[in-house]
């Protein structure tokens, strides 16, 4: 059994199983996203309807590529740390002057890109640091980034102490 979690500005279906056929012997499958476009047969442009698989990993890839919202944080975050080389998790929140949610969510997708590196530290009580990738250089100067960004080899530097 299925069930079907939808939002109405929202193009995707994203169907979620939640129960096995009592004679099936494989296990859960994980969620999984339809897509239903409209297509045209003949004059009719709504004449048929076409329906798409998306993983939840692609139906992610796809939001955040076209989350303008998101991007302009990115961009804000990348900025930042341009600047600010090196500099700890709090005072990346306290520059960009906005929610840590939010600033970390920015943080991780440009971690994932390979545009920024965070040094997180086995030891407590050491602050987590970020620098720019020169990925990150070409993304934030309107350059399109290499089509595999090599590894994040950003120079290692001593943590930003933040604001005095």
């Amino acid at each position: 059994m299925f069930t079907l979690q939808s939002k109405p500005d929202e193009p995707a279906r994203r169907l979620v199983h939640v129960k096995p056929a009592a004679e099936s012997t494989g296990g859960m499958i994980e969620p999984f996203y339809l897509r239903f476009e409209d297509v045209a047969i003949g004059n009719d442009p709504k004449g048929g309807v076409r329906v798409v698989y998306r993983s939840a990993e692609q139906e992610q890839d796809q939001k955040q590529k076209h989350d303008p919202k998101l991007e302009r944080l990115m961009r804000k975050v990348l900025a930042y740390v341009k600047d600010h080389e090196g500099c700890a998790a709090r005072t990346l929140v306290a520059g960009i002057d906005g929610s840590s949610n939010n600033t970390y969510g920015a943080r991780d997708e440009l971690e994932r890109r390979k545009y920024v590196r965070v040094d997180r530290p086995k030891e407590r009580r050491k602050p987590v640091c970020h620098y720019i990738t020169p990925a990150g250089l070409a993304w934030l100067a309107g350059e399109a980034p290499p089509a595999t960004p090599g590894p994040a080899d950003a120079p290692e530097r001593e943590p930003d102490p933040g604001p005095q």
